[in-house]
Protein backbone atom coordinates (compact mmCIF):
# COMPACT_ATOMS: atom_id res chain seq x y z
CA UNK A 1 0.00 0.00 0.00
CA UNK A 2 1.07 3.15 -0.85
CA UNK A 3 0.23 6.20 1.71
CA UNK A 4 0.00 10.18 0.30
CA UNK A 5 -0.76 13.10 2.19
CA UNK A 6 -1.87 16.66 0.99
CA UNK A 7 -0.31 18.96 3.68
CA UNK A 8 -2.28 21.52 2.20
CA UNK A 9 -5.44 19.64 3.96
CA UNK A 10 -4.42 18.73 6.81
CA UNK A 11 -5.55 20.46 9.60
CA UNK A 12 -4.07 19.00 12.55
CA UNK A 13 -6.81 17.26 14.07
CA UNK A 14 -4.75 14.08 14.90
CA UNK A 15 -7.80 11.59 13.85
CA UNK A 16 -5.45 9.57 11.61
CA UNK A 17 -3.29 9.26 14.47
CA UNK A 18 -6.06 7.87 16.61
CA UNK A 19 -7.26 5.39 13.96
CA UNK A 20 -3.56 4.03 12.86
CA UNK A 21 -1.00 5.02 15.65
CA UNK A 22 1.32 2.57 14.81
CA UNK A 23 1.33 4.32 11.26
CA UNK A 24 0.87 7.86 11.76
CA UNK A 25 2.08 10.77 13.87
CA UNK A 26 2.14 14.44 13.84
CA UNK A 27 5.00 16.53 13.33
CA UNK A 28 5.90 19.72 15.28
CA UNK A 29 3.87 21.81 13.44
CA UNK A 30 0.87 19.71 13.95
CA UNK A 31 1.03 18.04 10.26
CA UNK A 32 0.62 14.23 9.74
CA UNK A 33 3.62 12.14 8.92
CA UNK A 34 3.23 8.69 8.09
CA UNK A 35 5.76 6.82 9.90
CA UNK A 36 4.99 2.98 9.06
CA UNK A 37 3.22 2.32 6.48
CA UNK A 38 2.87 -1.35 7.55
CA UNK A 39 2.94 -0.37 10.84
CA UNK A 40 -0.82 -1.21 11.20
CA UNK A 41 -2.89 -3.28 9.13
CA UNK A 42 -4.30 -2.37 5.64
CA UNK A 43 -8.22 -1.87 6.96
CA UNK A 44 -7.18 0.07 9.42
CA UNK A 45 -4.96 2.66 7.69
CA UNK A 46 -7.96 2.69 5.27
CA UNK A 47 -10.16 3.81 7.91
CA UNK A 48 -7.65 6.40 8.78
CA UNK A 49 -8.38 8.15 5.50
CA UNK A 50 -11.76 7.67 5.19
CA UNK A 51 -11.84 9.47 8.58
CA UNK A 52 -9.39 12.25 7.68
CA UNK A 53 -9.93 14.11 4.62
CA UNK A 54 -6.00 14.47 3.28
CA UNK A 55 -4.91 11.05 3.16
CA UNK A 56 -4.87 8.79 0.42
CA UNK A 57 -4.71 5.58 -0.33
CA UNK A 58 -3.63 3.32 -3.67
CA UNK A 59 -3.32 -0.70 -3.04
Amino acid sequence: MKIRVDLDLCIGAGTCTVVAPKTFELDDELKVIPTKPKGNDEDTIIEAAKVFPSLHHNS
